[in-house]
């Protein structure tokens, strides 16, 4: 309302007070003549002096009807105050609403267009955004795209810029011009998104509600440094680690996996500006590409056409204990440190460990986690659960049901305990689809899978979810896996648009971890992961026993030892001379490793059979008091199991080493786990003599150390580990006579040799042992 409209409405009201006291002196008026009528009528019967007291009464009377009058104009003269003060109390707060729509103008319209975007998303859109409202986000967009293109890039002005692969920084000096930029940004960055959706709408998989009842947020410090700088235009890193899913298997005949859809995508909404300085092809298949082969960084056409990189670092039908131990193999750190890690291990890992959480899955699994949250560019890691609905194993408790359409029968219980402890993202694709599957809907079904109707030509492919009964299918079920991550990625920029990135937040994203979730987990000080050919130099004396190739994927071959008949053996040596497990080029590869409290809970187990942590051949060394000092580690064996044929292999040890029970009543004896203080000399050199006359000891190191059974009653083939508690001596003389080869060890020192033989029982009706070896 204008002061026009005010000035009016108070002339208004005092016209109403003339008028009312107008009508009164009227009034007043009216009474006094017909007082007097009457008065003159009784005069003419009446003694005169009865007109002195009519005078009277009339004067009275003519006061009380002047009274009442008045009253009621000042009655109406306060109601009249009070609408005025009403109007004036609306059109104050008609003015601050106009004004904070004013200065939020564009994040207001922004808002309007995605909550249109989220309906359509839905299916329950009513119709296009407001044209208005997209010209104006439109035009923000373009005011701040040169200054993206310019001063933003590179984190001068992202506010999160600097550290080892983009880690650390805060506001520039740029100041609030920086943060309009990257806000415009932001807004370009959601727009091509939606345009991205609105190609093909029909063939998304995921709706508005699936997406989210999919995700738990944690901690958005990281998450939201990513798609900030994400916005800026810098050059990022996606690592996907899991197994056989995040591999693409599903996806045949050419067809894209999620890495694939997500590296689209990311082309899509962050495409590299010319002259930013990619390659025009993918990356090599040498060491620089990782022990994934060329499934790093290529991961589909166009991968550079992005400044975001998508690098599969995955390794089929492995588990994330098999990670926690290679993670330098596959990753080649730090060149390739990652600002995003996915982690699809929710199929892969046991689901069922006793006791709950104090067991080796899930001691490996946190060690992981702790090892990806403290890379130097401290990335975000988020839990990508997969889903089986053919479970092929039976379910616990008496009941011995088999684990079909089973909502609960995958690992993502636990993994939300991690979640919430560390602060981290989780997204559930049972959570999305089970609903829809049990009902049969379109896209979702998993009663028929997609396999077992490929040679049908009127077939519906769409309508199924999984390829096989084990991985999604392409254009479904790896679609909707996609989504899950995109969807996640497109809810924090809209947070961004909403609350910018700001300087406190970046304390919170390098904020040093908690303590262990699981008590007595403690972070190693190195471990040694030998796969591939480096396995297969460090093996001598295999006797029945071949490398071979068993992979039925070329993306995927399976190259290990193979043996089917009992009496097979094989050797492989362990360099007990090195004080450290780093090297350099083609050497063994080292990072943060297996501590020494779950070590020793895995050999006081009934058997070294740990569904944990490893590699092909792993060795997980702990704190190391004095070079002199004997070496406690932890050998975790890498074999096959599967659900036929499978045989039993015995472990023995021998030349440098000691492994097994007496391995541990060693290292209790002269140890104290507490300390890690240095032995003393006459401790070291007494603990290495014991150690030397262990070895020694040819009766006692051939019983078997440990024993590993091949057979699995799931249906389904999946690389176990078998864990060895072992004490390396690090400076034992070469055996006189019928001593081990030095190769593997340093002239003048004996090596540790594993020794593995297939044992004459079995629990199947064949003796197959498969050894080693690694899926690249």
């Amino acid at each position: 309302m204008a002061a026009a409209d005010l000035l009016l409405l108070l002339v208004l009201a005092a016209d109403a007070v003339a008028s009312t006291r107008a009508v009164a002196v009227s009034s007043g008026r009216s009474a006094d003549d017909a007082s007097f009528g009457r008065a003159l009528e009784s005069s003419s019967s009446e003694p005169r002096t009865r007109g002195v007291h009519s005078g009277a009464a009339r004067t009275h009377d003519d006061g009380v009807v002047r009274r009442l009058l008045d009253d009621d104009a000042d009655a109406l003269l306060d109601a009249d105050i009070a609408r005025w003060r009403q109007a004036r109390r609306r059109l104050r707060q008609q003015q601050q609403q106009q004004q904070h729509a004013v200065q939020n103008d564009a994040a207001w319209r922004l808002w309007q267009e995605q909550q249109q975007q989220q309906q359509e998303d839905d299916g329950g859109g009513d119709g296009p955004a407001d044209p208005a409202a997209s010209a104006t986000t439109k035009a923000a967009a373009a005011a701040g795209s040169e200054a993206v293109a310019g001063a933003a890039v590179g984190g001068s002005s992202t506010g999160v810029g600097g550290g080892a692969g983009g880690g650390g920084g805060g506001t520039s000096s740029a100041g609030s011009s920086g943060t309009h930029a990257l806000v415009a940004a932001l807004h370009r960055l959601l727009a091509a998104a939606k345009a991205a959706r609105a190609k093909s709408p029909e063939s998304h998989v995921l709706k508005l509600r699936q997406l989210q009842r999919a995700m738990y947020l944690g901690d958005l410090e990281r998450i939201r440094s990513f798609v900030w700088r994400m916005a800026a235009g810098e050059r990022l890193t996606v690592a996907l680690l899991g197994g056989s899913v995040t591999m693409g298997m599903g996806a045949v005949l050419e067809e894209p996996s999620y890495a694939q859809w997500l590296q689209r995508w990311f082309a899509e909404v962050a495409p590299a500006r010319a002259g930013s300085g990619l390659p025009p092809e993918g990356p090599g298949t040498g060491h620089e590409s990782g022990r994934a082969g060329t499934w790093l960084g290529v991961v589909g056409p166009g991968w550079n056409a992005s400044t975001v990189r998508v690098i599969n670092a995955a390794c089929p039908a492995t588990s994330s204990g098999y990670m926690n131990l290679c993670l330098g193999e596959y990753l080649l750190l730090p060149a390739h440190s990652p600002d995003l890690v996915l982690l699809e291990y929710a199929i892969n890992d046991p689901p069922f460990p006793y006791p709950a959480f104090e067991n080796e899955p899930r001691k490996s699994l946190e060690l992981l986690l702790r090892k990806l949250l403290l890379l130097p560019g401290r990335p975000a890691v988020v839990f990508l659960n997969g889903y089986r609905w053919h479970g092929h194993f039976t379910l616990p408790g008496p009941a011995k049901r088999e684990a079909l359409g089973v909502y609960y029968s995958n690992t993502e219980p636990e993994y939300f305990e991690f979640a919430t402890y560390y602060g981290l993202q989780l997204l559930s694709l049972k959570a999305a689809v089970f609903h829809q599957m049990v009902a049969g809907v379109r896209g979702f079904r998993a009663d028929v899978t997609r396999s077992q109707t490929r040679t049908n030509a009127t077939a519906d492919h769409m309508a199924l979810f999984y390829e096989d009964p084990m991985h999604p299918s392409a254009y479904t079920g790896h679609r909707a896996i996609a989504e899950l991550v995109i969807g996640l990625l497109v809810k924090v920029g809209r947070g961004l648009v909403m609350r910018p990135w700001r300087q406190s937040e970046e304390a919170a994203r390098v904020a040093p971890l908690p303590r262990h979730l699981i008590p007595g987990n403690e972070d190693s000080v190195s471990d040694v992961c030998i796969l591939g050919n480096r396995l297969r130099e460090s093996a001598v004396d295999p006797k029945g026993f071949s490398w071979i190739n068993e992979g039925r994927d070329p993306r995927a071959p399976k190259w290990g030892f193979t043996a089917t008949q009992p009496g097979a053996s094989i050797a492989f040596l362990i360099d007990t001379t090195s004080g450290s497990s780093s090297s350099s080029g083609g050497g063994v590869a080292a990072t943060a490793g297996v501590a020494v409290g779950s070590a020793a809970g895995a050999a006081n187990g009934a058997n070294a059979d740990a569904t944990a942590a490893g590699a092909g051949l792993a060795a997980a060394a702990t704190a190391t008091a004095a070079q002199s000092k004997p070496r406690f580690v932890m050998l975790i064996l890498a074999y096959l199991r599967s659900y036929e044929s499978m045989g039993l292999a015995d472990i023995t040890c021998a030349g440098g080493c000691v492994c097994g029970d007496r391995a541990l009543d060693l290292h209790r004896k002269y140890n104290n786990e507490s300390a890690a203080a240095a032995m003393a000399p006459a401790v070291a050199a007494e603990y290495a003599a014991a150690v030397a006359a262990a070895a020694a000891n040819v009766t006692a190191q051939m019983a078997p150390a440990a024993q590993v059974d091949g057979l699995w009653e799931a249906r389904s083939s999946q690389l176990q580990l078998g864990c060895v508690p072992a004490v390396l001596l690090t400076a034992q003389p070469l055996a006189p006579a019928g001593g081990a080869a030095a190769a593997g060890g340093a002239a003048g020192f004996e090596p540790c040799r594993v020794v593995v033989q297939v044992a004459q029982d079995t629990r199947s009706s064949g003796h197959k042992v498969w050894w080693g070896g690694d899926y690249w």
